[in-house]
């Protein structure tokens, strides 16, 4: 397993740097996948220089640079790294939790891991991935894409349709919360559950913008809720 996590940290890593590149391409006016966004060389966004190879190994390159353009020595920010890393523990940490959180051992059949638990582990980690992604463009822009939230909100969808189809909304089974899930008495039915969720997010987030008359927190945040 040890192995497999290295592979994944270092595959999340490579994801990490194409975050970046979307992060950094995106436009408010544009679909954040675009021909603009995915075409062409990674290039320098002071001076215009096209990235070599070996400019754009994950997190080395930001170090063996000290931070900065090997060609106009202007400071690089710390988003690239920090995406990349981000990116890398998220694949390397997520199989595992939720391998806990859904007490995968007692689903254990004659053939291993049930299918289930690779379907939910590739659906959190791009909804991970996602988020991250949104985070490093609020981070340029101030702004959260709709089609982030957009594709937020079917993968959460698909978690409450995985859990109803396979069964595994018992007790306190998929709760990250674990215990503290039953406070509120929505452990019954998986699709009240998740929807109640959503409500109480958008709730709270939402109180906080009346209550300081948006100078708080921005809509964008009430609608990731």
């Amino acid at each position: 397993m040890k192995l497999e996590s290295i592979i994944l940290f270092l595959f999340g890593l490579v994801l990490g740097s194409f975050l970046n590149v979307l992060a950094s391409r995106y436009e408010p006016e544009r679909r954040i996948f675009n021909s603009r966004s995915l075409g062409g060389r990674s290039h320098c966004l002071s001076c215009g220089k096209k990235l070599r190879w070996f400019e754009l190994v994950p997190i080395i390159s930001f170090i063996i640079q000290r931070g900065r353009c090997s060609f106009c020595d202007r400071r690089l920010s710390f988003q690239y790294p920090f995406v990349e890393l981000a990116s890398g523990i998220a694949l390397a940490v997520i199989p595992y939790a939720v391998f806990e959180a859904f007490q995968v051992n007692f689903h254990r059949t004659a053939l291993g891991l049930p299918i289930w638990y690779y379907i939910l582990s590739i659906v959190f980690i791009v909804a991970a991935l996602t988020l991250i992604l949104l985070s490093a463009i609020d981070f340029r822009l101030r702004i959260i894409p709709d089609q982030t939230n957009v594709l937020i909100a079917v993968l959460g969808l698909a978690v409450a349709f995985i859990k109803s189809r396979y069964g595994i909304f018992g007790d306190f089974e998929g709760s990250f919360t674990e215990y503290y899930a039953a406070i509120f008495g929505l452990r019954n039915n998986v699709w009240l559950n998740h929807f109640s969720a959503a409500f109480l997010g958008l709730a709270f987030f939402g109180l906080i913008v009346v209550l300081t008359r948006g100078r708080g927190m921005g809509m964008g945040d009430v609608k990731l809720a």
